[in-house]
């Protein structure tokens, strides 16, 4: 591998690490429907900027209805249940079981496209339950929604979803920056349109939660794309899907580190265990 694809496609996790870890301070104040409004927004608007100037191809209009579709279930859908168990229960425990997305992009890929499966697909799903499970185990009352971690695991089963019907749009002529173009616009639509519908609760708003919302939205959908995308330039999907295991790995430290959350001897045992499953599922 490639020294700087692997240093872009680390830069990258570290990036979608933060994004949540700064999401998780966000949603302490501000309304998750709402947080997504400005994180999903904000993010359109920077990605279109880019498609203007780089241009980019849409390919049929089945295609774009599925591109469409990734975004509203990866960036809407998912988005919304995930800060929604970020709000009550402590990052590093929710992290580490929402971003076990590579083993069910893996799982996705072997029914909607046929692959076949990796040797080691049946000892990662064991390690990312295992795991799972040591998370999901109370310590006390002030360890919150424990019960929301299986709903960060769905999340990660609709963001593993988006892995496939990206394939799927990129190998039938869509631009990757047509596709990312069409996806976070259709996920800021619905996050819109339900934050209306929803009854437009706001939270407490102040330039401090804001601000952390907006680096969210730079850092998860634009800055960690970027980078991506240039490391997937350089090397292959399969030599860097490894890697994505960064962002249990970041997020976990940076939850630790930058909100201060006490960590017990489970939740690092289940988050390390859950990075080997994501790391077996990828090779």
């Amino acid at each position: 591998m490639q020294n700087i694809a692997a240093f872009l496609a680390v830069l990258a996790t570290i990036c979608w690490g933060m994004d949540q870890v700064l999401g998780k301070a966000s949603v302490r104040a501000i309304h998750p429907f709402f947080f997504n409004v400005i994180r999903s927004s904000f993010a359109f608007i920077l990605i279109l900027f880019l498609f203007l100037i780089f241009d980019g191809n849409f390919g049929k209009p089945w295609i774009v209805a599925l591109a469409a579709a990734s975004g509203l279930i990866g960036e809407f859908l998912a988005a919304e249940l995930y800060f929604m168990v970020m709000k009550r229960s402590p990052a590093h425990i929710v992290i580490p079981a929402g971003n076990t997305d590579p083993l069910w992009g893996a799982l996705g890929a072997m029914i909607l496209l046929g692959e076949k499966p990796g040797s080691a697909i049946l000892a990662s799903i064991i390690l990312v339950l295992i795991g799972t499970f040591l998370l999901a185990e109370r310590n006390g009352e002030k360890d919150g929604w424990r019960g929301g971690i299986f709903l960060a695991l769905l999340v990660a089963a609709l963001w593993g979803i988006m892995l496939p019907l990206a394939k799927i749009c990129l190998d039938e002529g869509m631009t990757q920056i047509a596709y990312q173009t069409v996806r976070i616009g259709a996920a800021a639509a619905g996050c819109v349109l339900f934050w209306l519908v929803s009854g437009m609760r706001v939270g407490e708003v102040g330039r401090k939660p804001i601000s952390l919302t907006l680096a969210s939205g730079f850092l998860a959908f634009f800055l960690g794309f970027v980078l991506w995308l240039k490391a997937l330039s350089l090397e292959t999907a399969s030599s860097l899907a490894p890697l994505l295991g960064g962002k249990v790995a970041f997020g976990f430290l940076f939850s630790v580190v930058l909100l201060r959350e006490r960590t017990s001897l489970k939740s690092i045992a289940g988050a390390c265990l859950i990075m080997a499953g994501i790391f077996l599922a990828t090779l």
